[in-house]
């Protein structure tokens, strides 16, 4: 007899290829492009983008965040990818290591890619058409692409810290800072009291809007210095705003001491609205001994200080763990990129691809498909007329030829998911979750089965353990209404889950079954019961559950070829 105790998450690589192959002819001429986000929706992004890269050659890829971008690369060294998280200070090395094009979003971000942009990459740019979600509005490419606005001046050798806080320069009135706030040009500022950054990044007589250098190296690099503060705390006589407020600290024996790195981990309140916390305070206590340092330098309250303080939490209160994302964003601080578009606004010629994404694309018949593809049509015509376009997700790939315009984002469909439910699945499924055997028992009638006692046996019946739970990614919901496959000579019998889904286990009644026995695995999800039965048995959707139990380390992975 043989005993196994772990679910076994079977993927077929074969059936991904044939169904990408499938998409890619139901879009013709349309340029397939996989996605492979959220780790391929838990199927295993390197594995996918690899499989397809070679045996399929796909050339186009998108996903969400730059990290994923830059797991993938070594796996597909000449391919676009795309990023539809865009692009931010602390990504920012990611896009130029490993040549990813971000998506930009939003007004904000596109001013962070003038500043910031990478030669030879060439944006993606999204556009809302009644998602609601992410993309630019209306207005606001009217306000982008019109020749006559004048009145935004970017501030070309500002800091990443500014354009994370959006203020201005010390230099600018309420009012301009109000109209740069609200006015979206994109040019050359020709204001020559913006702090420049080609001057050394040590001189303290050079500031970005009161945040001097020393303070903010000290802030955001020196996390050895919290780790080991008595190496770095070396005699120093200047009177430069980070000595004195470390030698605050030091006085009154608070650096390297837990405490105050718990004062520095939590009161991103008190660097935001101090004059709330300090006012009325006269006494000597460490804290006000620093705030009133800090405070005397004019690094509270600047809201540059309290996006900083906001943002590195995780490194202050764990210094020893300098992130990659931490690195990324030391490195926009320490090169600076000068935006190619000192004279001039954007045209449609900076970008190289314009996108949106459907609502409704899963509902055939919905106002929202039509709606969505006019708005498009619009911005595309009046902006990009001659820029790459993309609307369709896998859904939009079964609406009509109408929605693919020259790319289709191929996802859950690829993956086997049924992402047009009106009509039969065309697409494979490459996913089979199987789970074994632990133990064969009799119930009698009147028993009850499971935590809190939700299922009483109505009969006796002959029930099986098998190892899989929420643990593994298995819905609770679930409970007292999923089922579980077994086949018995060439019959399919689908055994109802009983009581509670338990974080190892489910329950089963198998009394239909003549031969079952401990080491018979039970199916989960496959051809037959598949990722869609199961996630409408759940009050759930398939593109959530293939994610959380792909991703879950407790579940074996098995890729098959064949």
């Amino acid at each position: 007899m043989s005993i196994y105790t772990t679910p076994v998450l079977n993927i077929n690589l074969k059936k991904l290829i044939e169904n990408y192959k499938q998409l890619m002819t139901m879009s013709t001429p349309s340029i397939p492009a996989a996605v492979v986000k959220d780790d391929a929706y838990g199927i295993g992004a390197k594995m996918v983008a690899q499989t397809l890269y070679k045996k399929a050659h796909c050339r186009h890829f998108f996903v969400a965040h730059a990290k994923e971008g830059a797991d993938i690369r070594p796996y597909i060294p000449d391919a676009t990818i795309y990023v539809l998280q865009g692009i931010g200070a602390d990504t920012l090395a990611f896009f130029e290591k490993y040549n990813l094009i971000p998506v930009i979003s939003s007004p904000e971000m596109l001013k962070f890619w003038q500043q910031y942009q990478i030669e030879g990459i060439k944006p993606a740019i999204q556009i809302e058409t009644g998602l609601n979600r992410l993309g630019f509005r209306k207005e606001e490419l009217e306000e982008l692409f019109n020749p006559n606005n004048q009145t935004l001046n970017t501030h070309l050798n500002c800091h990443p810290t500014e354009l994370l806080s959006q203020s201005s320069s010390d230099t600018t009135s309420p009012s301009q800072a109000s109209s740069e706030e609200d006015t979206f040009s994109l040019q050359s500022s020709s204001d020559t009291t913006s702090p420049s950054w080609s001057s050394s990044r040590h001189d303290v007589s050079h500031s970005t809007s009161g945040i001097h250098e020393p303070v903010r190296s000290t802030l955001i690099n020196n996390d050895s210095t919290l780790a080991h503060p008595q190496e770095n705390l070396k005699p120093n006589t200047d009177n430069s705003p980070s000595t004195v407020i470390l030698e605050a600290m030091r006085q009154h024996q608070h650096v390297g001491d837990p405490q105050t790195s718990a004062l520095a981990h939590n009161n991103d309140s008190d660097l935001a609205h101090p004059q709330e916390d300090l006012r009325q305070n006269t006494d000597n206590s460490p804290s006000t001994v620093i705030l009133e340092a800090m405070r005397q330098h004019q690094h509270i309250g600047d809201p540059q200080t309290s996006a900083l303080a906001h943002n590195n939490d995780s490194d202050l209160a764990h210094p020893q763990n300098m992130s990659e994302c931490r690195r990324s964003y030391d490195h926009a601080l320490a090169h600076p990129h000068h935006p190619q578009h000192s004279h001039s606004q954007y045209s449609e010629k900076d970008f190289s691809l314009v996108l949106s994404h459907l609502s409704c694309a899963d509902e055939q018949s919905h106002f929202m498909n039509y709606r969505q593809l006019e708005n498009f049509i619009e911005l595309k015509n009046k902006y990009f007329p001659n820029t790459m376009s993309s609307l369709s997700a896998s859904d939009g790939v079964f609406l009509s030829t109408e929605f693919h315009f020259d790319m289709v984002r191929l996802g859950a469909a690829m993956y086997g998911i049924n992402t047009a439910p009106y009509r039969e699945n065309e697409m494979q499924n490459i996913v089979e979750l199987k789970a074994p055997v632990l133990q064969v028992a009799n119930a009698n009638k009147g028993d009850f089965i499971g935590y809190s006692a939700t299922y009483k046996c109505s009969k006796a019946m002959k029930i099986a353990i098998v190892s899989i739970g929420y643990g593994d990614g298995v819905p609770r919901s679930l409970s007292n209404k999923g089922k579980v496959l077994f086949y018995e000579h060439g019959v399919q019998h689908l055994c109802p889950i009983l009581g509670r889904v338990s974080m190892d286990n489910i329950i089963c009644d198998v009394s239909c079954l003549e031969s079952i026995k401990v080491g018979d695995f039970g199916i989960i999800i496959n051809q037959d019961y598949t990722v869609d039965d199961v996630a409408k048995d759940a009050d759930t959707i398939a593109y959530e559950l293939i994610s959380r139990i792909g991703k879950n380390p407790r579940i074996l992975k098995n890729y098959i070829d064949e």
